[in-house]
């Protein structure tokens, strides 16, 4: 991302696909409007956390497990042509942090079991299990830190949420 004004993220492709061509644009296009999964969880370190989520019947919220999402203005319209069906909801590790350092205006509380720390001097990264789906977020290296096996709850920015059709991987 560093060294170009245009990227074209290319996954290999099988005989009968018709392109290996995922998506073409700026870095930060990519990094921000990825328009599918492959392009999601490649661009980007550490990579997007990708959970299974639904629609809610009336379309106004992600059901993740326990947790109810409100969906982000951006989705509005898919989430409605999409209600009560089951969707990939991608959260980047960035927008997953403990309130006290967030100006997050929407968020939602996870509460998961952490699983590994790695300190970076500037962060720290957190490994986490939900409900044994693994999700990665970041806190700030000199904050107070769980240990492995702890419950820790983090916050997640509704808006920042990426929604993706699950049966090809498309963003909605």
């Amino acid at each position: 991302m560093t060294m170009g004004h245009r990227i074209a993220v290319m996954r290999a492709c099988t005989p009968d696909q018709a392109s290996n061509l995922m998506q073409c644009g700026t870095p930060m296009e990519l990094y921000d409007q990825p328009q599918n999964i492959f392009t999601a969880r490649f661009i980007g370190t550490p990579r997007m956390n990708m959970l299974p989520a639904r629609i809610s019947d009336d379309g106004l919220m992600v059901e993740c497990f326990d947790l109810r999402l409100p969906v982000s203005g951006q989705f509005t319209d898919a989430a409605l042509r999409m209600r009560g069906k089951p969707v990939s909801l991608g959260i980047r590790p960035e927008h997953i942090g403990v309130a006290h350092e967030i100006d997050w205006t929407r968020t939602c509380t996870v509460r998961g079991t952490v699983e590994l720390l790695e300190p970076l001097g500037h962060e720290v990264i957190v490994h986490m299990r939900l409900n044994g789906e693994p999700v990665v977020g970041r806190l700030r290296s000199h904050d107070k830190l769980p240990v492995s096996g702890d419950a820790f709850s983090m916050e997640i920015n509704c808006e920042a949420m990426h929604l993706f059709d699950p049966s090809n991987e498309q963003r909605l």
